[in-house]
């Protein structure tokens, strides 16, 4: 679903991201995705919320201007990734930013993407990605809701891979012409 600035929608049926994942029940694409567009860039005196479908899932942006993913369900386990150094100094550059937040569950991981390029530690941190605990059941309370200030919101109740994130922000969809300053870092 896409949502506009400030707008609020109910809560989709998000996935359960519980253990064991066995080899047979191992599905392409079990997870979800955020993506935002339209971010200013800059780091800001307050957080803001990119998306918000607390308690269970939250897109956050920091003082510091990084990206956060949180996921908490109904074991009382939360889940956190956050936008490397690399990532968060792109960020802090001049706007506007195209962020995916990728949680797949079947992998057991989540990863970040900022103006279609992967947030892969940038030889800062070891690994771009996070692992994913056994939070259970996700729920969104109330519904999900886009933050202000920014282009649009999308949520998917799948992971999208990265082909498709590229894909989205090259397309138009998210394209910011922010993906080169990645490259120079």
């Amino acid at each position: 679903m896409q949502l506009r600035p400030g707008q609020a929608a109910p809560s989709p049926d998000w996935p359960s991201l519980s253990y064991p994942a066995s080899c047979n029940n191992v599905t392409r694409g079990n997870g979800l995705t955020l993506e935002v567009s339209g971010i200013p860039g800059g780091a800001s005196a307050t957080a803001q919320f990119l998306v918000d479908g607390r308690p269970g899932v939250v897109l956050q942006r920091t003082t510091a201007g990084a990206v956060v993913l949180r996921l908490q369900g109904d074991s009382g386990l939360q889940a956190e990734v956050g936008t490397d150094p690399v990532c968060t100094r792109v960020l802090n550059q001049m706007g506007p930013h195209h962020v995916v937040a990728v949680a797949d569950f079947s992998a057991l991981v989540a990863r970040l993407f900022v103006d279609g390029v992967s947030c892969d530690g940038g030889g800062i941190v070891p690994r771009g990605w996070s692992f994913l605990p056994a939070v259970g059941q996700i729920h969104s309370g109330a519904g999900v809701t886009a933050g202000q200030g920014l282009g649009y919101a999308r949520v998917y109740t799948r992971a999208l891979l990265a082909g498709e994130v590229i894909g989205n922000m090259r397309s138009g969809l998210g394209h910011t012409g922010r993906d080169a300053a990645h490259r120079q870092e």
